[in-house]
């Protein structure tokens, strides 16, 4: 079931543009010794269209979730700019940021963690709904989690269960489904199905990738497996140490690789 869209918020139609950022974190090292510094991303750029999908692929500690926490404004940048059409998420701070939230959400990784255990999943759908369209009424918050929660695949006879009742695909549905109830510009998602069964991924990259199609939203995807974003990518961007070493259409990443990062990452791969 389709929704309508929302009318309290204009959301814009130009791209991300993410632009030289660097974060750096002080690390100390003891007693009458200076501080060292991590640099956890290095001078990252790239822009992604309205409606288009980057995969930001790399090992565990590559930087990836930094990059994605400082794209949305979670995490304090050492230098340069983040844009979404018209607004720079990097300029913003306190209320203001809070007021952009509307347009960029997260989905996580762990489904089950990331959703309250003390509210039932139709309080955890509508939460957004009550922060960022506090004009809404109770009924038309209502509406609009059914509407949701159908296009989720949820019944409406598991609105009033709590998350521990719940299989991990169907946390992470609802986790996507809160995500996406206030249409965001933008949507990260943090390796969503890499704690999901293999048999569940593949249906909520296809959720997903549905949603997306239909809602026209940019897609930036986290994920330490190339073998998961094959499908879903329009972009991919290889990150290792911070630094991008590869970032190409997808097409290219897969059949023409250039770095021997990305090739090594390729070849790990499992054939079936």
């Amino acid at each position: 079931m389709t929704a309508p869209a929302l009318t309290a918020s204009a959301l814009t139609t130009s791209a991300l543009s993410v632009e030289n950022i660097h974060v750096n974190f002080a690390l100390p090292q003891g007693f009458m010794r200076s501080p060292s510094v991590l640099h956890a991303v290095r001078n990252i750029s790239f822009t992604v269209e309205r409606g288009q999908t980057l995969s930001i692929v790399g090992e565990s500690g590559s930087g990836k979730s930094t990059l994605a926490r400082a794209i949305l404004g979670l995490q304090r940048l050492t230098a340069g700019r983040v844009q979404l059409g018209e607004l720079e998420i990097s300029a913003l701070r306190g209320e203001a940021l809070r007021k952009a939230r509307a347009k960029m959400q997260m989905v996580f990784q762990d489904p089950i963690a990331s959703l309250s255990p003390r509210r039932t999943i139709g309080q955890i759908i509508e939460e957004p709904l009550q922060v960022h369209f506090p004009e809404m009424t109770r009924d038309e918050r209502a509406k609009r989690v059914a509407q949701y929660m159908d296009m989720m695949g949820l019944r409406q006879d598991m609105r009033n269960r709590y998350p521990h009742e719940f299989s991990g695909g169907q946390a992470q549905r609802v986790g996507i489904a809160r995500a996406l109830i206030v249409e965001p510009d933008l949507l990260v998602a943090d390796e969503p199905v890499s704690a999901l069964d293999v048999s569940i991924q593949a249906q909520v990259l296809n959720l997903i990738s549905d949603i997306k199609a239909e809602r026209d939203f940019t897609l930036l995807f986290i994920s330490h497996d190339l073998s998961v974003v094959r499908h879903i990518s329009d972009h991919v961007l290889v990150m290792q140490k911070g630094e991008v070493q590869e970032m190409a259409p997808a097409e290219q990443i897969f059949n023409n690789p250039q770095s021997e990062y990305t090739k090594a990452l390729l070849q790990a791969i499992p054939v079936f």
